[in-house]
């Protein structure tokens, strides 16, 4: 059933992709979305799924190969009986669950691409990303391979995924955004502090705030499955009162970091900002990913504080680089993805060092092996858990980045990713628009798709360069 509301989380990142965008790339930016998400699903069924969680697990708990080999393309899956019969293994339940998480991971990526990426190539791109960079870093961390071996003790800290799911997700977001380049004529005429202002920029301003409102509810909805769901059952009370800590936790800092952002970007443009309110939302939801379970409600608070603080800082710098991330991708899940790992560590339940709580939750590290010993945890773990989950994230990143940065240059030969914008600098996608005394724009959705627009109606043909803002009958449509 969790499974079910983490689907949500997926229609939330679309719908907020689409309404960051330009009216006359919606469809494009919709189909993309929709595709990469049916492509995951036979990419994690085929190999993914495999390489994550295959393999064999030796007599410690831990596999015995970098990444597993087998279930491929779910064998395995069923059991057949002597009768003849089938019998169905816990893996097709966890099968589902683990997929949203995949499929999650691959959205991010299409953030940074928004508008300029062509659909074969990054359906290729989404293929390799749930097929090796996120199972390899499920493999070696959730699926109990080489990080969670070697780093023993603490261990890595990450309930839900900030750095396996968002770090990955962000970084490869990077990688993507950085090959294809930014919108054409995205910073033209636009000087440092017109490049930070979402005040001074209508062109590229979000097409529809409505839209990303409504991903941004879908979006939370959505977290709070994906985190109380990380239990894994609710069969148990201590599982069930995780889950209620996780929901509690994932609320509060979503509100601080929505509320924080609003306040912050109020203070630079003395305008209530919808946009940043939205990315503040998302940025609390990420920050508190890995620190659900194992950190009280009022650290919950300061974490999405400062998460929504560092989505800011990192937004505007990457504006002022020229960087064109339309949705924050790298800022919200790169950046404070990383957040979330440290912060996992830095607010633990524990008392300093003499305690750790971490992946256990409610029980300190040692404490069951105490019991012999008057029930004391182990302590004197020093500064081990925060470099273990530096470590961790800075492993997660530089791999993330690495492997989508080759995949994107290579991607460039055939011209698959970069075709859309090399099109749309030689103006040889054009629609004509009667607003604007027959001028032409490029529009990537009148060349690929049909409908020619994904707004259709009364008075939509005269939206022009601003799309529906100033269109008389945007009620109607």
């Amino acid at each position: 059933f969790m499974g079910v509301i983490v689907l949500l989380l997926q229609a939330g990142l679309a719908m907020i992709e689409v309404g960051s965008c330009r009216a006359r790339n919606a469809q494009h930016v919709l189909v993309i979305k929709l595709a990469a998400l049916c492509v995951s699903s036979f990419a994690w069924w085929s190999f993914g799924w495999s390489f994550a969680y295959g393999g064999s697990v030796g007599s410690d708990g831990f596999k015995e190969y970098f990444v597993g080999s087998d279930q491929l393309f779910a064998r395995g899956f069923l059991r057949g009986t002597f009768l003849g019969q089938q019998e169905p293994t816990t893996r097709i339940q966890e099968w589902f669950f683990t997929w949203t998480f995949c499929a999650a991971a691959a959205s991010i990526v299409s953030g940074g691409l928004a508008e300029r990426a062509h659909l074969v190539g990054f359906c290729i791109h989404t293929v390799m990303m749930c097929c090796l960079t996120y199972p390899f870093v499920v493999a070696n961390t959730w699926g109990k391979g080489w990080f969670a071996q070697s780093f023993t003790g603490p261990g890595f800290t990450d309930f839900a995924g900030a750095g396996i799911v968002h770090v990955t997700g962000g970084f490869a977001a990077l990688a993507g955004t950085l090959m294809v380049g930014p919108r054409p004529d995205r910073w033209k005429n636009l000087g440092p502090l017109k490049r930070v202002s979402s005040l001074l920029d209508d062109s590229f301003a979000p097409h529809s705030v409505p839209l990303l409102l409504l991903g941004t509810f879908l979006t939370l909805l959505g977290w709070i499955g994906c985190n109380c769901g990380s239990t894994h059952s609710m069969s148990t009370a201590k599982n069930g009162f995780q889950a209620a800590q996780a929901a509690m936790n994932t609320v509060l800092a979503a509100s601080a970091g929505g509320i924080f952002s609003l306040l912050l970007r109020g203070l630079i443009s003395s305008k209530l900002e919808t946009i940043a309110f939205c990315g503040g939302i998302r940025a609390g939801l990420v920050a508190i990913t890995a620190a659900a379970v194992n950190v009280e409600s009022g650290y919950a608070v300061v974490i999405g504080l400062i998460g929504a603080l560092l989505y800011q800082l990192v937004s505007m710098l990457l504006k002022l680089m020229k960087v064109d991330d339309p949705v924050d991708a790298f800022a919200i899940h790169g950046i404070v993805g990383i957040w979330g790992i440290l912060s996992a560590v830095l607010f633990d339940y524990g008392r300093g060092s003499d305690a750790f709580h971490g992946m256990l939750g409610f029980k300190c590290l040692g404490f069951e092996q105490g019991l012999q010993q008057n029930g004391q945890c182990t302590g004197d773990l020093g500064m081990r858990p925060f470099l273990m989950n530096l470590s961790f994230a800075a492993i997660i990143g530089l791999w993330s980045f690495q492997i989508s940065l080759i995949f994107f240059a290579l991607l460039r030969l055939p011209g698959l990713i970069p075709s859309c914008r090399d099109k749309l600098k030689k103006d040889l996608l054009l629609v004509e628009l009667p607003a604007i005394g027959g001028k032409a724009e490029p529009s990537v959705d009148t060349e690929y798709h049909y409908p020619l627009k994904a707004y259709v109606g009364e008075g939509a043909a005269d939206w022009g360069v601003e799309g529906p803002f100033r269109n008389p009958y945007f009620h109607a449509i």
